[in-house]
């Protein structure tokens, strides 16, 4: 039992920082296809609510402190671009791939997102790139390593 709870642990954990580490701690750990999905899901949604209630002032702190304003005031015209273009479901959209959940929300936050577009966008997306990803790297295991 305590082996279980230890492997779903990994998963939420793994997709509260790098949302791809879920999936894959649930198939190397051999967790079935939906396990891993919903505790992927809930790991990434909990990275989304944390980074929304905390303060615009913490906000701002940590922004600076990891360097995230210095980072985008070069690339600007790209990140107001893809704003512009995308807004809340593109930032959601792409932020399993190619984000990680910390970023995807602050970046979304900073932008001006409501939290409301925020968490629904970010749920859809967390649930399909969930399961798709989960499917995927379950169906990559049994092939390579016969799990």
């Amino acid at each position: 039992m305590l082996e279980t709870i230890l492997k779903y642990i990994s998963v939420f954990l793994g997709s509260m920082v790098k949302f791809v580490a879920g999936p894959l701690f649930g198939t190397a750990n051999q967790l079935s296809v939906v396990e891993t999905a919903v505790f992927s899901i809930l790991g990434m949604m909990t990275t989304v609510f944390i980074i929304m209630l905390i303060g615009t002032k913490t906000r701002g702190w940590l922004m600076r402190k990891l360097g995230v304003e210095k980072r985008y005031k070069n690339s600007s015209e790209r990140v107001k671009k893809m704003w512009e273009d995308y807004g809340v479901p593109g930032i959601a959209f792409f932020t399993p791939l190619l984000l990680t959940p910390i970023g995807g929300s602050i970046l979304a936050v900073m932008l001006g997102g409501s939290r409301r577009k925020i968490v629904k966008y970010m749920f859809a997306s967390a649930i399909f790139w969930g399961f798709a990803i989960s499917f995927l790297f379950d169906r990559l295991g049994t092939a390579m390593f016969g799990f």
